[in-house]
């Protein structure tokens, strides 16, 4: 087998599951399976090799390539030439490694679908790109995930429920494209319910094995990740959960050559997926049944975070989504919070266009430098404008961190006049002396921008994508350059003296400058030279020769020049390593733009017409009282959306707990989420879309909303439903906000209704937490009639007595019990045939009898029936003639009268 092809299947054996871009010169070629994955998924031209199938991508095209082939599911490794073929012959010759005649190829980096890093190859760069990794004991389960394009690290612990509700509400708040766990360590719930992930499609990736606790501690400390173990990872390095799944995905990272340049910026945080402390608590199921990060239709679209995102920046969008699914819980962070958009919105003027849409992400930059700093040995590459795009990387992070800089420092005069004194504020714009044990306000960048300044020429640096040093900058360059324009002054000086020898001008005696023999003394044709000097070349007009003196001094330019060469081509990455030891100042001006866009992004949803500012007020009793409330993410383009008031405690007269009814499509549900989507804007610092607006801080909100089974955890709609309302019933709390729209209607009405009755008891006088909870059960609204802890409401609709099934929607929502569920009017609305319509409304009138017949001969003191076996017999036999339209109108009127005749004198007995 050819040294080629014997190299090819070394590093192939151990990785058959990846596809190889397996450079070969200025291209990257596919082979065998490979290549046939390449023709049949991507049209690639397949050619042959002497025996082996091949496709083809040039060198500068390979992130195209790549990401397409990732994007369907594979794992890509890309493979380069750490050798040219001149380093080659230099190796056989001096026989130093193997000896095998084919230039020497590494596996440099293996790209997943949650381990992609360069921005070029992500789809949305506004969003986190993460990596999963699970880890289960019991309900236990140890967390890790990663985005390896910022070399962010997050770690926790979730203690989870039978249904995994812990894991889906994560899956939920991080969207990770990639989850890995170990093979047949998770339970079938837990698999279940990524398997059932459907809006982000994470690529499930089974291991063999997972690290335990000392396995990650031993490893850490053996690969030398960092000088001392971050706090964050210190203070769980005793939680075998948490370390083993922060070891597993470490593990990965390792066999993809991602772990250096990403754990070695030691950016590990600690992650709560409900930050029971200090944020406002939604779950999975709640950001899903009120659409706050994805509508169930189109994507973001329509969804609250499109409706309150309006940053600038990457990083700032990325924040803000962390945000909107972590509100503020506390009054004290909440008023801090909207004092920072009042002074904002004071001073819009100055704050508009503080923050440039610049190009790029820097906060993927700084890690990408980063990276660039951790590489051992370099790629040959043979695209030139590659090393160039490093260069501009490097020339653009700078620019960026300038002009936010400048901006920054352009509105110190605020904090001097007073005008900005809200400590919110202040933490991302009053600029502050660098240090690293602060974290308060701006870092004074001046210093090291200015040091960057005098360290090279940018403008050249930009033009042909080298680095220069300026004098002083790096003494070894400066040693090198000197030396090397020594030796050049001395042939200057030989040249010189020749003029005057030779009696020449400048134009005629000249050093010609070609390739192989630099250095060559051009003359006229005929002029007589020392007879020591070396005719190299000659044309009809000119000979070329060497002096002793030049062939003296040639090579001792050649090596002079080659010095100073290894020290430019090292210069971009000691100058990223530079940058990069002040990582901390960079990364806290990158966090400060990032919180001042979301901040901003608040301020301008604030200021749309009708938003109104939110009054929170500090006392016990919880309560809610919206005014005129509209959802901000309903269409109104072809009708006026019609706004509504709710109002939840905290008097007697106002109970906490509303029961609705109205007709089907009325406005329940729409109702219903925008009472929640206002709690979740205010405790974010956002106004709201109202008239006015007080209540006390929410903990936790809990959605029950919709019909919907999951087919992949084996689950019905009925069990959908009690699984999600079981939830609120154990972690629901007085302060909580709980929404549930139509319980019990996955299972039989009698059965449901008990569901949904015992619920409704049970959180309005055991929790008595603020609920809405809308229904189609009317006998439900005669049990409450007079519950002091419930009040009534419906939405209101006008219908027609002349037109049976027209039936407005007035969408108002006031007190009552709604007359009718008008499901006919609906179905006629949507198109059911009017047969079919009339035909239900025939049998629902008939049905309607039935019941109120069943209500009257039940035993008010219990459930029996008054009626004798026969006499119900004969009841059902007609009950069914009837339901099939059979029904002959004295019998039935003679068979109401005896019952209730029977009903009156069995009541005159008790």
């Amino acid at each position: 087998m050819p040294a080629y092809d014997r190299q090819y299947w070394r590093l192939k054996k151990n990785l058959f599951d990846t596809i190889f871009f397996y450079k070969m010169g200025a291209f990257y070629a596919l082979y065998e399976t490979d290549a046939d994955i390449g023709k049949n998924d991507f049209d690639l031209h397949l050619t042959e090799r002497v025996n082996m199938r091949m496709v083809g991508v040039p060198e500068s095209s390979f992130k195209h390539w790549a990401s397409k082939f990732v994007a369907n599911g594979y794992k890509v490794a890309r493979v380069e030439q750490m050798e040219t073929p001149e380093e080659l012959k230099i190796r056989l010759q001096k026989k130093i490694g193997p000896q095998d005649n084919v230039v020497r190829r590494e596996v440099r980096q293996i790209y997943t679908a949650g381990t992609l890093v360069d921005q070029d190859m992500i789809s949305n760069i506004h969003t986190n790109h993460y990596l999963l990794c699970v880890v289960q004991d019991k309900n236990n389960l140890g967390i890790c995930f990663a985005d390896t394009s910022t070399a962010e690290f997050n770690i926790g612990r979730i203690n989870d429920d039978f249904c995994g509700s812990g894991l889906e509400t994560l899956v939920q708040q991080i969207s990770p494209k990639e989850i890995i766990f170990g093979r047949g360590s998770l339970t079938k719930n837990l698999l279940n319910v990524m398997c059932g992930v459907s809006f982000c499609k994470p690529v499930l990736n089974p291991r063999q094995s997972t690290w335990n606790r000392s396995d990650t501690l031993n490893q850490i400390e053996a690969r030398g990740y960092f000088k001392e173990l971050p706090p964050v990872l210190s203070a769980y390095k005793d939680d075998d959960l948490v370390m083993s799944a922060f070891g597993t995905l470490v593990n990965y990272l390792y066999e993809l050559r991602l772990d250096e340049e990403t754990l070695t910026m030691a950016n590990i945080r600690s992650y709560d997926i409900t930050h029971d402390s200090s944020h406002l608590t939604l779950d999975g199921q709640t950001l899903i049944n009120l659409e706050i990060l994805s509508s169930k239709d189109n994507g973001i679209k329509g969804s609250l975070l499109e409706y309150l995102d309006k940053c600038s920046t990457p990083s700032g969008r990325r924040l803000f989504r962390y945000w909107v699914c972590h509100p503020l819980r506390h009054q004290f962070d909440i008023s801090n919070r909207i004092g920072a958009v009042d002074q904002i919105e004071m001073n819009f003027e100055h704050f508009e266009n503080i923050i440039p849409r610049v190009t790029g992400d820097l906060e993927r930059n700084l890690s990408r430098i980063h990276a660039q700093t951790c590489v051992k040995s370099d790629e040959i590459m043979f695209d030139v404008t590659l090393n160039k795009k490093r260069v501009i990387l490097l020339l653009d992070t700078l620019q960026c961190l300038k002009i936010y800089f400048d901006a920054i420092n352009n509105i110190q005069h605020l904090i001097r006049d007073g005008l900005v004194t809200n400590k919110v504020l202040l933490n991302v714009v009053q600029v502050v002396p660098m240090d690293k044990n602060n974290s308060f306000g701006f870092p004074d960048l001046q210093p090291l921008l200015t040091k960057f300044e005098t360290m090279f020429d940018h403008q050249l640096a930009r033009q042909d994508g080298h680095i220069l040093p300026c004098q002083g900058a790096n003494p070894d360059f400066d040693k090198a350059n000197a030396h090397l324009e020594s030796i050049q002054s001395e042939l200057d000086q030989h040249l010189s003296h020749n003029i005057k020898t030779l009696k020449l001008s400048t134009k005629d005696c000249t050093y010609k400058m070609l390739q192989r023999k630099p250095f060559q003394i051009q003359v006229p044709k005929n002029t007589k030279v020392p007879k020591s000097w070396v005719l190299v070349s000659q044309t009809s007009q000119v000979e070329r020769y060497h002096s002793p003196e030049v062939i003296r001094l040639m090579p001792l330019h050649q090596q002079a020049k080659e010095k100073r060469d290894i020290v430019l081509r090292g210069e971009l990455r000691r100058i990223m390593k530079v940058f990069d030891d002040d990582y901390e100042s960079w990364n806290r001006c990158m966090s400060c733009i990032a919180e001042l866009d979301c901040l901003l992004s608040l301020t301008r949803t604030s200021m749309n017409n009708g938003m109104c500012k939110v009054e929170f007020v500090d006392q016990p009793e919880p309560f809610l009282d919206l005014v005129e409330m509209s959802h901000p993410c309903v269409n109104t383009d072809q009708n006026p959306f019609v706004p509504n008031s709710t109002l939840l405690g905290p008097s007697p007269s106002n109970p906490l707990c509303i029961v609705v009814t109205g007709a089907n499509a009325g406005g329940k549900s729409t109702l219903l989420r925008q009472n929640a989507v206002a709690v979740i804007m205010a405790q974010l610092g956002c106004r709201i879309p109202a008239t006015s607006c007080r209540m006390t801080a929410v903990d936790r909100i809990f959605t029950r909303v919709g019909a919907s089974d999951r087919i992949m955890t084996g689950q019905s709609t009925f069990m959908v439903e009690l699984t999600e309302t079981s939830n609120i019933l154990r972690n629901a709390t007085c302060n909580s906000l709980v929404i549930l729209d139509e319980l019990g209607r996955g299972t039989s009405t009698f059965d449901g209704f008990s569901i949904a009755y015992a619920t409704l008891r049970y959180l309005s006088e055991v929790i008595q937490c603020r609920t809405l909870f809308s229904t189609h059960y009317f006998h439900l609204t005669n049990q409450l009639m007079y519950n002091p802890y419930v009040s009534l409401y419906q939405m209101q609709v006008m219908d027609d007595p002349n037109r049976p099934f027209d039936v407005t929607f007035l969408y108002k929502f006031i007190p009552g019990v709604s007359p009718a569920s008008y499901g006919l009017s609906v179905a006629s609305k949507a198109g059911i045939p009017i047969s079919i319509v009339q035909r239900a409304k025939q049998i629902a009138h008939n049905f309607e009898h039935l019941l109120r017949i069943d209500e009257v001969c039940t035993d008010p003191a219990g459930s029996a029936s008054v009626l004798t076996n026969q006499q119900r017999e004969c009841f059902e036999i007609m009950m069914g003639h009837l339901m099939r339209g059979e029904e002959s109108l004295d019998v039935w009127k003679k068979l109401q009268e005896e019952v209730l005749a029977l009903y009156r004198v069995y009541s005159c007995e008790k």
